[in-house]
C-alpha cells in the first residue's frame, strides 16, 4: 500500500512536467501569445548616419540611456552582450543572438527565457530612406511564449522611446 501511494504523486508531478513541456513547444513552434511594441520617430540625418550610430556598438555608453554597454559583433548568428537600464540605476545584463544585419536598413536580435517558447523577445531596428536627407527609424520589440502576457512592457515602451530619442539625437549632430 506504501508503494502504491507514492505512486500517484509521481504521476501527477510526471504529468504536469509533460503538459509544460507540452506547452513550452506548442509556444515555440507557433510563436503564440505574443505582444508586440512599436516607436517611430524621423531623424534629420541621411540613413547612412542613423546606421552608423545604430552599428557603432563602443559609442552606445556615449548616447544611448537603454543600452548603456553593447559588446559584440554584428553579424548573423553572433552573440551581444548588452547592459541595459531600466528605470532605476539598475542594470540588466542581457546577452541576444543577432537574426539579421541588412546594412543601413534592419538589424535584428533576439534573447530567450531558459528555452525557447518560454519568454522569447526580439528588437527589430529599421531604417527607412525619405527625402531631403532624413530618416525613418521604426523599432519593433515582440514578445512571444508563455509567459509574454506578463512581461512589463509599460518600462520597456519608455526604454524604446527613450532609446529612439537619443538616436536620433546623436545621429542629427553627426
Amino acid at each position: 500500500m506504501t508503494a502504491r501511494r507514492l505512486r500517484w504523486p509521481a504521476i501527477l508531478i510526471g504529468g504536469a512536467v509533460v503538459l509544460v513541456a507540452a506547452a513550452v513547444f506548442v509556444s515555440a513552434a507557433v510563436d503564440e501569445p505574443s505582444k508586440v511594441l512599436r516607436v517611430t520617430a524621423t531623424v534629420d540625418a541621411p540613413e547612412r548616419l542613423v546606421w552608423r550610430t545604430v552599428t557603432d556598438l563602443e559609442a552606445y555608453e556615449d548616447w544611448n540611456p537603454t543600452i548603456v554597454s553593447a559588446e559584440g559583433r554584428l553579424e548573423e548568428g553572433a552573440t551581444l552582450d548588452l547592459q541595459f537600464r531600466g528605470g532605476s540605476a539598475h542594470t540588466e545584463r542581457r546577452e541576444v543572438e543577432v537574426l539579421a544585419v541588412n546594412p543601413r536598413h534592419k538589424l535584428r536580435w533576439q534573447d530567450r527565457m531558459l528555452l525557447p517558447g518560454v519568454r522569447d523577445r526580439e528588437l527589430t531596428i529599421r531604417l527607412r530612406w525619405l527625402r531631403a536627407g532624413r530618416t525613418l527609424v521604426r523599432v519593433d520589440e515582440r514578445y512571444e511564449g508563455l509567459l509574454a502576457p506578463f512581461s512589463d512592457t509599460d518600462g520597456e515602451r519608455l526604454g524604446l522611446q527613450r532609446m529612439v530619442a537619443a538616436l536620433a539625437a546623436e545621429s542629427e549632430e553627426q
